[in-house]
């Protein structure tokens, strides 16, 4: 009986230490599929505007019956899964360090007379603020991880 004991104290001590590990590797798991996702509505942009002379399309179901993204993929670092659009001319609109202001409708592209349906999608973003434990491209949270289809000629340039 003792040793029963003895061997569930040492179990709980162990779990004790390896349960952070394992969020850690839950979290580092899901930006990798953030990132396989979010480039995943990045390259079906691409190439929707390849067949369609440059043109955006004018929302996600669009890409999915053209056969350019497999299926709607979901958020995994929200718990609606529903990642947020960028429109066209969204990115415009840089703060001196060259990086967007915001993502989402604008409401600078209400006072120009677009609404959501004549805007072409350019990418997808998180709507997670959350910090993430990776960088990427020099960012770190979640929503400032931009999927947006860049060539590389205009790569060079964000």
């Amino acid at each position: 009986m003792a040793s029963l004991l003895v061997v569930l104290s040492v179990l709980s001590v162990a779990l004790g230490f390896l349960l952070p590990v394992w969020e850690t590797v839950v979290q580092r798991e899901k930006e990798a599929e953030l990132i396989f996702r979010g480039e995943q509505y990045a390259r079906a942009i691409g190439l929707y505007q390849r067949k369609y002379a440059n043109a955006y399309p004018k929302s996600i179901d669009v890409l999915l019956s053209e056969r350019l993204l497999r299926k709607e993929y979901a958020d995994p670092m929200i718990s609606d899964g529903q990642f947020e659009l960028i429109f066209e001319g969204e990115l415009t609109q840089l703060n001196p360090n060259n990086e967007p202001l915001q993502t989402g409708f604008t409401s600078r592209n209400l006072s120009l007379g677009f609404d959501e349906e004549s805007l072409g999608i350019i990418g997808v973003v998180s709507k997670s603020n959350k910090e993430s434990l990776r960088v990427y491209k020099e960012k770190s949270h979640y929503n400032e991880w931009l999927f947006v289809w860049q060539d590389s000629e205009a790569e060079s340039s964000f």
